[in-house]
């Protein structure tokens, strides 16, 4: 995952490419982690934990 959070290979060109290209989806792992964190048990979770 580049910084636009999106799924990247790692060539130079591809992710200058990403920055701009609206119909790539965000990765995968990072969406799972946004819904795991903005259900009710992943909020709740959240606040539970020391930091």
């Amino acid at each position: 995952m580049n910084h636009v959070m999106k799924t990247v290979a790692a060539d130079a060109q591809k992710q200058i490419a990403s920055y701009g290209d609206p119909t790539l989806p965000l990765d995968t792992g990072l969406m799972r982690a946004l819904k795991l964190f903005f259900s009710s048990d992943g909020v709740q979770s959240a606040l539970r934990t020391p930091r």
